[in-house]
């Protein structure tokens, strides 16, 4: 895989730990809305996705039509203080070339079909745990837990270590499944949970990831339910 596949992926997979770490620290900080909070989110995230697919040229068209704004604004300070906008045409320069770059780094970061239909990751992300909020309550941390761990680790070592074992029918590679669960296994271990129901509950969600047409959205019920099923407390 080429160098700059490889850090779009790893940038892609810190994005994903970032929004994990937002989405855990509602079962963290006590006493959030968490239902209505996470409806909230859902519902913005699906409208985004809409608009990026009605008019995906939106953005471009909104970047332009600020930069035609920062101009005329110039031109306007140049006819009163030349030496003002002599300043301002630098800073201005600086955040043009700040843009671009943003807009390179999330071109690369961005798939082929979220190109076309959005950011659908996140929005599944934020859909599956709102299901699994809704129906089992604060165990649905333990699916959040899982996007945190199983998705990015089983991801992160099968691309870096370019192994080409892979479980039959999906793309996980062995090595990176093992990771997902051992990884998985240890934080729940240490938040309290009993080491032979961590390891089980994370070889399902592992398997889950594997071969989920979409693990983002399936990952948070299936823990929830996992957890109900095996009677295990909250853990936040």
């Amino acid at each position: 895989m080429p160098i700059v596949s490889v850090n779009a992926e790893v940038e892609r997979k810190i994005v994903h730990v970032v929004l994990c770490l937002l989405l855990l620290s509602l079962y963290l900080i006590r006493g959030l809305p968490r239902l209505e909070i996470l409806a909230c989110l859902a519902l913005a995230a699906a409208s985004m996705n809409a608009l990026i697919l009605k008019q995906p040229l939106l953005g471009k068209e909104l970047r332009i039509m600020l930069r035609e704004r920062r101009r005329k604004v110039l031109e306007s300070i140049k006819a009163v203080s030349p030496p003002l906008a002599r300043n301002l045409l630098t800073l201005e320069a600086a955040i043009s070339k700040l843009e671009e770059e943003f807009e390179r780094q999330i071109a690369q970061m961005e798939r082929e079909y979220e190109k076309v239909g959005g950011y659908v990751g996140l929005t599944h992300g934020l859909v599956g745990v709102l299901v699994a909020e809704a129906l089992f309550g604060e165990r649905a941390v333990y699916g959040v837990i899982a996007l945190l761990t199983v998705d990015a680790v089983a991801a992160l070592i099968g691309l870096l270590r370019r192994s080409k074992l892979r479980l039959p029918g999906s793309l996980t590679t062995i090595d990176g499944l093992i990771a997902g669960v051992v990884t998985n296994s240890i934080v729940l271990a240490v938040l309290g949970v009993d080491l032979e129901k961590a390891v089980s509950l994370s070889i399902i969600l592992a398997l889950t990831e594997a071969y989920a047409p979409e693990d983002n959205l399936l990952l948070p019920p299936v823990g929830g339910l996992l957890a109900s099923i095996m009677s295990l407390p909250p853990v936040c």
